[in-house]
């Protein structure tokens, strides 16, 4: 039986799984071949025995077996040596060069059929040759191929016919045979033919079921060892996992430490950038951030893993603006999500390819700074290879961003805070001697002014009285400058159209800027109203415009614009005091020298200069930023070095605005009167010169140093009408206010003025900020107080 037919009649083999059975066949072949080759092999050797052993029986055997012939030599020796070298020649070449094939096995079956037959022949037809046929049919049967078994028996059943009939004494020993004889042989050739053909079945059927094991077991073995190699590699897999989780979460973790230790942005952004790019084998980092005013990216930080590499990608980047989408950072800021680039050399937006070649980087990959208001920043790193960053470090890079996002809102908050509780400090002890020094500079100035009166002209008592009052009057604006500083000074707010405001100061401005520079106004045609003082508005555009003139010494353009502007949330969100809503906008730009970052960042310091020393007070852009904040605003300086600096101003849009008009009238000679003036005054020095002062002038003069003395008057018989009440707010024992309401009641048609050197603070504890008051700010000169008090006298 064949193999391919016993596979597939085989019982068992339905149950094999497909796989195995087609691995079962392949080994059962294997097998069936190599066995076949051994037995063409096998029966190479033999027929070649058999070849000498005929030759033997053809010399020994056969003239004993025919007797009477002539020759000592027969001649079956000649037939042996012959006939049975060509019956044994082809199989044995067939069998060392083809072993193996159907055709090999059938043509070593037929002669080794013949020579069995010549074997018979050769011994005359004795009955124990014949059982070399048996021996024969028994090796033939290793072929394990009933059909070259067919072929034996053929072959055997054919010599037995012909030589039966035509020669019987060569096939049976005797000299005439009958056709019985023939049957007889034949019958014992078919009946061991069918226990041949059963072994043959019984041996293909053992040796299937050896191959189906075998190819079960391999099946199991490679099932086994697909299974360790897939859970070897899960495992091997899962360490690495793990192992890159464990540097993700100490990177993070280390991020999140130095975080928590800096106290800068700086320091946080230089340590973050070395701590990440060293992690990850990267030879450059940059930290790009959102300049909101602008609108564009700013390189703030840059590191790099060669120290020594001064021109690079770094120094590429250095004083670079990136708008949003464009380069690789601004892809990033348009997109917020993180960028890989195996080559940039492939990418025709990339603008810092000339630094990358210097660097000799080729890969790179940026990943967003995402605070709560959105996008802050960007960081980038650049490598010399293409590798791709695994998915897990490009994820851990992002919760890196959100950790900074939130550190940079903190950092800025926290900067904000110091910046707010220094000018808190400032301004309280701006506060703390406001009153006494302003008493004492009222006191001062009074006191010259007048004894510039008493002394005559061109003396030299004169000139000195004079000096006296012009350092006065410069140590009672230092005072204001102070006050403004620190949020503490007395605002008259009005509703303003600041066009106006700034067309009315053109002159002024033209003659600070100088003749070799240019002065351009670009006002808004549509320019919207703002509530805030003229006259702390005028002094903030001069101050600026002082600064812009020192910045151009030889010339240059100062411009100024005004605009209306509605900030949104995203926009406001990047200045912790700014609220998004509707402004008006004043920038004042100069084409002058321009500012460093380490200045700019300190340019709002009070006593911070960068002028020589007895040029300047530092109190010029600190007075502006606490004047402005007064007013419900915002101020802002960008600068570069060479190109110049602009200021903006942002002050709120007033709602239902109506314009007031401001009068300037010339200076006049002092204004005299005769009525009754109560005058309530605490400080010995200014009470003694506030009456001298108004007596001069000619008014009858009541004085008292605190509240409970000037009731006392009012009630004393023969006063008369008190025609003025001019008090300090703040005293002991009774506030002016008080006081002022205790004399309305004695005196309906009194006329009320109020004095002090306090800030906006203790003012406003006194109740007396209502615009409608009168209210004479210390320090004043005897000028200022006489025109005062005649126009509170002239007031229906």
């Amino acid at each position: 039986m064949r193999g391919d037919e016993l596979m597939t009649t085989s019982t068992d083999n339905a149950e094999l799984p497909a796989q195995t059975s087609q691995r079962a066949f392949e080994i059962f072949s294997q097998e069936l071949d190599a066995n076949r080759k051994r037995t063409d092999r096998r029966f190479a050797w033999l027929m070649f025995g058999q070849w000498l052993a005929g030759i033997f029986i053809a010399l020994v055997w056969s003239p004993k077996a025919w007797e009477g012939l002539e020759h000592h030599t027969h001649i079956h020796v000649w037939s042996a040596i012959f006939l049975g070298g060509i019956i044994s020649f082809f199989p044995i070449i067939l069998a060392w060069r083809q072993p193996g094939q159907p055709f090999t096995r059938h043509v070593v079956a037929i002669g080794q059929m013949l020579t069995s037959a010549l074997l018979i022949h050769l011994s005359g037809g004795r009955l124990e040759t014949h059982f070399h046929i048996f021996g024969s049919l028994a090796f033939i049967a290793f072929y394990q191929d009933w059909r070259v078994l067919l072929s034996a028996t053929a072959v055997v059943a054919l010599d037995h016919a012909v030589r039966g009939a035509y020669w019987p004494q060569s096939v049976f020993g005797i000299l005439e045979s009958s056709p019985w004889r023939w049957i007889e042989h034949a019958a014992w050739v078919l009946f061991e033919d069918a226990f041949l053909l059963l072994a043959i079945k019984q041996s293909l059927r053992s040796m299937l079921g050896l191959a189906e094991r075998q190819a079960a077991l391999e099946g199991v073995n490679v099932l086994v060892e697909r299974t360790v190699t897939e859970r070897t590699e899960e495992l091997r897999r899962e360490i690495a996992e793990r192992r890159r989780a464990e540097r993700q979460l100490g990177l993070e973790y280390a991020v999140s430490r130095i975080v928590a230790e800096s106290s800068s942005f700086q320091q946080t952004a230089q340590k973050v950038l070395s701590l990440v790019g060293e992690s990850l084998g990267q030879e450059a980092g940059l930290l790009w951030m959102v300049d909101n005013r602008e609108g564009v990216l700013r390189c703030a930080e840059t590191w790099r893993a060669d120290k020594n590499q001064k021109d690079g990608i770094c120094a590429a980047s250095e004083g670079l603006m990136l708008k949003k989408g464009a380069d690789i950072p601004g892809r990033v800021w348009a997109n917020g999500e993180p960028v890989w680039m195996p080559d940039i050399r492939l990418d025709k937006n990339f603008q810092r390819a000339e630094g990358a070649r210097r660097a000799g980087v080729q890969g790179t990959f940026a990943f967003p700074i995402v605070g709560q208001n959105g996008i802050s920043g960007v960081v980038e790193f650049f490598s010399r290879s293409s590798d791709e960053p695994e998915a897990g470090w490009l994820r851990a890079c992002s919760e890196i961003g959100a950790e900074l996002g939130r550190s940079f809102e903190s950092l800025r908050v926290q900067e904000h805070l110091r910046q707010t509780q220094k000018m808190e400090t400032v301004g309280k002890m701006a506060g703390g001697i406001a009153h006494e020094f302003n008493s004492i500079m009222t006191a001062i100035i009074g006191q010259s002014d007048m004894l510039l009166e008493d002394l005559p002209a061109g003396g030299d008592l004169r000139y000195r009285a004079g000096e006296i009052g012009k350092a006065a009057s410069r140590a009672a604006v230092l005072t204001r400058q102070l006050l403004a500083y620190g949020r503490k000074q007395i605002l008259r707010p009005e509703t303003l159209n600041l066009n106006n405001v700034i067309e009315g100061m053109a002159d002024s401005l033209r003659h600070i800027i100088g003749s070799e520079a240019e002065l351009s106004f670009v006002p808004s045609p549509s320019l919207k109203m703002v509530h805030a003082d003229a006259g702390q508005i005028e002094q903030v555009i001069l101050n600026i415009a002082m600064n812009a003139a020192d910045a151009m010494p030889n010339g240059g353009k100062f411009t100024i614009e005004t605009a209306n502007l509605e900030l949104d949330p995203n926009y406001a969100s990047a200045v912790p005091d700014l609220k998004p809503g509707r402004y008006v906008m004043v920038a004042l730009s100069d084409t002058g020298s321009g500012m460093t970052d380490e200045v700019k960042a300190r340019a709002f310091e009070p006593f911070f200069t960068t002028k020589d020393i007895g040029k300047g007070t530092g109190l010029g852009l600190s007075t502006c930023h606490g004047i402005v904040k007064q007013s419900g605003g915002h101020i802002s300086v960008y600068s570069e070095l060479a190109r110049g600096t602009t200021v903006k101003i942002y002050l709120p849009q007033a709602v239902n605005a109506h314009t007031s008009a401001t009068a300037f009238t010339a200076p006049l000679p002092l204004p005299r009167g005769t009525e009754t003036i109560l005058m309530v005054e605490d400080d010995p020095a200014l009470h003694e010169m506030n009456a001298d002062l108004l007596r001069r002038l000619g008014y009858k003069v009541l004085t008292a140093t605190n509240g409970v003395e000037a009731l006392k008057i009012t009630h004393q018989e023969g006063v008369g009408h008190i025609d003025l009440l001019f008090t300090d707010i703040v005293m002991p024992q009774m506030s002016g206010t008080e006081l002022s309401e205790r004399t309305r009641r004695l005196h309906p048609q009194s006329k009320i003025l109020f004095t002090t050197a306090y800030t906006e603070k203790a003012v406003s504890s006194q109740g007396v900020l209502d615009p409608n008051i009168d209210l004479l700010q210390k320090p004043f000169s005897p000028a200022v107080l006489a025109r005062k008090i005649r126009s509170v006298l002239d007031t229906d």
